[in-house]
């Protein structure tokens, strides 16, 4: 099975997320759960570090484009 984000590489993380009774999975190779893991965690270590500037808005849309792959937010309607 392929990766769910690049398409090229074999996926060996298999995530599963469950919100608001929905459950969402995504397949990923290990260099592309490294990159989505490390911007969320760097992002959280950030913003716990006393002094630490906040995010940027890149940064912020970059956390937020993670976050939503892995769990897209509901349909607005």
């Amino acid at each position: 099975m392929l990766c769910q984000r690049c398409a090229e590489r074999e996926a060996e993380i298999f995530q599963t997320q469950q919100v608001d009774g929905k459950t969402y999975t995504r397949d990923l190779c290990p260099a592309c759960a490294n990159a989505d893991y490390g911007i969320f965690l760097g992002a959280l270590l950030q913003s716990q570090a006393p002094g630490a500037p906040p995010l940027t808005a890149e940064e912020e849309q970059e956390v937020r484009r993670v976050l939503d792959a892995a769990a897209p937010p509901p349909d607005e309607g």
